[in-house]
């Protein structure tokens, strides 16, 4: 199936917005593709834009793809475009929130309608973060992106409100070095765990990149040269992985 790119209205929002309530109740609703088309539910774009569905398994496949095909459209205020990243998403649901054995179990609707002047949830959309990632960090992005679409994941939900430090090439390529694992194709274990680990990611790398920002020109630094300043905690994720354990404080 193929279609020419459009964005829903807020008629066509509040009506995707109920469809999404009724499907947590019966999970085998079929999709309401009409809320596409219909004159009353979307509208045009400005640039005349051919959409197919070739299938996207992880988060860098829809990123990819998308930031391609969107290119026409020449805008910064396509992040916040919420009418056109509710209409990818219902266009590509079975991708967002594919069936089996045909039933889905759709999530909260922020995963599905963009919310993007909520600082707690605009991060968590499956198809616009993938790509306001790919976006901003051009490299080093496979540990956000290597991981499957329908999954949001915790490491977004603890990382994206903090792009700023992110659009540091070394702290982007630090991440990728110390906490992707190379045989798993993830994150490594124990990097995103809630109780606090030497050298983690979730608790401890902001911190002290903050720290060492006091002192040096991180931006000025390779991710070997800023992992070198970093202390000890640090090196043994990058050599080891998750060897420390658990530490009752961080500071």
């Amino acid at each position: 199936m193929s279609a020419k790119l459009r964005q829903l209205t807020s008629t066509g929002i509040e009506r995707f917005r109920s469809f999404l309530a009724q499907l947590r109740k019966d999970r085998t609703l079929s999709l309401p593709f009409e809320l596409l088309i219909d004159p009353e539910t979307s509208e045009a774009v400005p640039q005349e834009i051919q959409l197919e569905r070739p299938g996207f398994k992880v988060k860098s496949d829809a990123a990819s793809y998308l930031k391609d095909r969107l290119a026409p459209l020449h805008s910064p205020a396509i992040a916040t475009n919420a009418g056109l990243w509710t209409w990818l998403t219902l266009f590509y649901f079975d991708d967002v929130c594919p069936a089996v054995d045909g039933s889905r179990k759709p999530v909260a609707d922020a995963h599905y309608i963009l919310d993007p002047f909520n600082h707690r949830r605009r991060y968590r959309h499956l198809l616009a973060t993938p790509y306001r990632i790919l976006i901003t960090i051009p490299d080093h992005n496979r540990i956000f992106l290597n991981t499957p679409l329908p999954v949001h994941g915790d490491l977004i939900e603890q990382t994206m409100g903090r792009l700023y430090l992110i659009r540091i090439p070394a702290v982007r390529e630090a991440i990728d070095m110390l906490y992707f694992d190379e045989a798993t194709g993830r994150v490594k274990r124990g990097a995103m765990n809630k109780t606090p680990r030497r050298g983690d990611l979730r608790s401890r790398f902001v911190t002290r990149i903050q720290q060492l920002s006091l002192t040096y020109d991180v931006g000025s630094l390779n991710g070997a040269e800023l992992i070198s300043l970093m202390g000890a905690e640090f090196e043994r994720w990058r050599i080891n992985g998750d060897t420390t354990g658990a530490v009752p404080d961080v500071t």
